[in-house]
């Protein structure tokens, strides 16, 4: 079976993406427009810059799938001081026959239009700066 997304070793295969529970989004540094559609062909597409989208890291445990941002010690420095005018658009397509849950940390917007049947709860966690507060976070 072809993987649907790999980045270097990391694979997650279209049977990895049938019924799935959970989805765990984490990416405090891009701002991700998350995209979840219905289908009964499963896929994961990331696309963006090509520096960002190689340091994206995808795998499943249980019904969960993790799609995480990451990268060395450098990247995460440069990351701590990206500013609103720096920040990369990164877009995240997901094509799954079921979801119960989302939870996506970061600067992220979920667009659920073409989901059916019962939408998914959508927890969403801006990434904290300094003063303590939170970016505003937005579900279309």
């Amino acid at each position: 079976m072809q993987p649907s997304f790999t980045h270097d070793s990391k694979s997650v295969s279209e049977s990895e993406l049938r019924d799935l529970d959970e989805l765990v989004l984490w990416d405090p540094t891009n701002w991700i427009d998350l995209i979840i559609r219905y289908s009964e062909h499963p896929q994961l597409s990331i696309s963006g810059a090509e520096a960002m989208t190689q340091r994206y890291r995808c795998w499943r445990r249980g019904g969960t799938l993790y799609i995480q941002h990451g990268g060395n010690l450098f990247d995460r420095v440069v990351d701590a001081f990206t500013t609103i005018l720096t920040r990369k658009k990164v877009k995240v397509e997901l094509s799954i026959d079921s979801l119960e849950r989302v939870k996506a940390t970061g600067m992220v917007e979920v667009d659920l239009a073409a989901w059916r049947g019962t939408e998914p709860e959508v927890h969403l966690f801006g990434p904290a700066v300094l003063w303590g507060g939170q970016f505003p976070v937005m579900k279309r």
